[in-house]
């Protein structure tokens, strides 16, 4: 019944400030905590397209790749979050989390990402 009531008070709020970034990412990211994956990326990513310099909503779809286990979406969004932040410790700590995990990638790939992140 918890999870109903917090559900209704997200899409309330979801519907009345479709046009504001901070709320929609603010939303996103709870409903990400409570691990409704679906309905946060969703709202996030319409977050992302509202506001595409804010990186908060990225960030947050990143670590949602993440958490599903979609290892190379998150590598693909931390390496653009990367280029903005290059010395952003989470940021680049994920990267080498995600490379690990990656399918897509190959020992000497996943490698490289390792002495690169020694090196900063």
């Amino acid at each position: 019944i918890y999870f109903d009531s917090f559900l209704s008070v997200c899409q309330q709020l979801i519907d009345a400030n479709m046009s504001d970034a901070d709320t929609m990412i603010s939303v996103g990211a709870a409903l990400l905590d409570f691990g409704f994956l679906s309905a946060a990326k969703q709202c996030l990513t319409h977050a992302h397209k509202l506001s595409p310099k804010d990186l908060r909503a990225a960030a947050i779809l990143a670590s949602l790749a993440k958490e599903a286990g979609d290892h190379a979406e998150a590598s693909r969004l931390h390496d653009i979050l990367l280029k903005h932040l290059p010395n952003h410790a989470a940021i680049r700590r994920n990267i080498l989390i995600s490379a690990q995990y990656d399918p897509n990638l190959t020992d000497e790939e996943r490698l490289a990402k390792a002495r690169e992140w020694g090196e900063r």
